[in-house]
């Protein structure tokens, strides 16, 4: 006989071993849990309840395959439901793994902000120790340009040539050079000097020609004394400046005049002396010589050799020349290279400069 489920449960018969305790407690479960008392049974289920039992586990497998959600277990559903909100490895959609994309990409931010932090203070560090060592060589080529200009100095002659005047040798030295130039293109083994020693020889060689007309007969002489260039008794050579007030040449009252026969000697022995080999270094104009010239002058760059002795005889066979008033018979100007520093190295000193002031920074 079934009891109804509202109805309190009878007390269950103890065993003969409890004690008064446990049959309280015994009475006090079925009172108020009396599903609990009901045991379940360990007789073997009928055959209809064995077929059911394994017809409902070969239907859950069949659901199982087909993806029913309403044969699913709780944790496949959740699964569905966070693929459906959206794939979380693929980045598509917001569900799933939303959250751990978001903060993927913020560490991945950071890690690429402090990167690139990092590469730009060493590449800071770096410009700041490349401007340091072109500062250093800077310093260093001053120092050599400092050195190189006390032996420039000693070594190196400026000849500048007038180009305003009719008595100019732009011709004859044009013509030398396009020579020379033809003679090495169709015949170099005939050269037997560089152009530097063709051309000077030229300019020598034209000097001592003209020269050479003031004990001919003729008024070249009177003009050369009209202009006070020469002194007739005895024939002299007198040197002279320039005034830049009256821009014009006058006579130098400090030194003493050379005789005619001592500086026809020394034009001859130049045209000597520059042949010797090695004597004569350089030659150069500073800019290329054509047939038709502007400006007020041509400038050339005269060096000579150090350890030969023909080239300390030219240094001082153009002393004597320098300042002399024959030079003007070819519009002439010549005298040491000054010591200084050129355009280049002060360019650089000013790059120097800005280069140490930005260090300070």
């Amino acid at each position: 006989m079934t009891l109804p489920t509202d109805a309190p449960a009878a007390p269950i018969a103890a065993p003969m071993e409890q004690d008064p305790t446990e049959i309280d407690e015994m009475n006090y479960f079925a009172n108020y849990w009396p599903s609990s008392a009901s045991l379940q049974s360990t007789e073997a289920p009928p055959e209809a309840e064995d077929r059911a039992s394994k017809q409902a586990r070969h239907d859950m497998v069949q659901d199982k395959g087909k993806g029913n959600p309403a044969s699913k277990g709780k944790g496949q559903q959740q699964g569905q439901q966070r693929r459906a909100g959206g794939n979380g490895n693929q980045g598509h959609g917001n569900g799933g793994n939303s959250g751990w994309k978001r903060q993927w990409p913020s560490w991945g931010k950071h890690s690429q902000q402090d990167s690139y932090s990092m590469d730009m203070e060493q590449m800071a560090q770096e410009i700041h120790r490349l401007r340091d060592n072109v500062y250093q060589l800077q310093r260093l080529a001053l120092r050599q340009e400092d050195f190189i200009s006390c032996i420039r100095a000693e070594l190196s002659w400026v000849v500048f040539l007038r180009l305003d005047m009719k008595a100019n040798i732009v011709q004859p030295l044009f013509a030398t050079q396009k020579a020379w130039r033809e003679k090495k293109l169709q015949d170099p083994s005939s050269l037997t000097n560089p152009m530097r020693v063709s051309l000077i020889h030229c300019l020598l060689q034209e000097l001592h020609a003209r020269a050479g007309q003031l004990t001919e007969p003729g008024d070249f002489k009177d003009q050369m004394v009209s202009l006070k260039w020469v002194k007739a008794e005895p024939l002299q050579w007198c040197y002279i400046k320039w005034n830049p007030e009256k821009k014009a040449h006058e006579v130098d009252e400090t030194k003493e005049p050379k005789d005619h026969s001592r500086v026809m000697a020394a034009i001859c022995s130049l045209q000597t002396l520059i042949k010797v080999p090695g004597a004569l270094a350089r030659f150069h104009p500073t800019r290329p010589i054509e047939e038709t010239m502007a400006g007020r002058n041509l400038t050339f760059i005269l060096q000579l050799a150090v350890n030969i002795q023909a080239a300390h005889a030219i240094r001082d066979q153009l002393a004597e020349l320098m300042g002399s008033s024959v030079l003007q018979l070819i519009g002439m100007n010549t005298r040491p290279d000054r010591q200084g520093r050129s355009i280049l190295a002060n360019l650089v000193q000013k790059g120097s400069s800005d280069s140490s002031g930005e260090l300070l920074k």
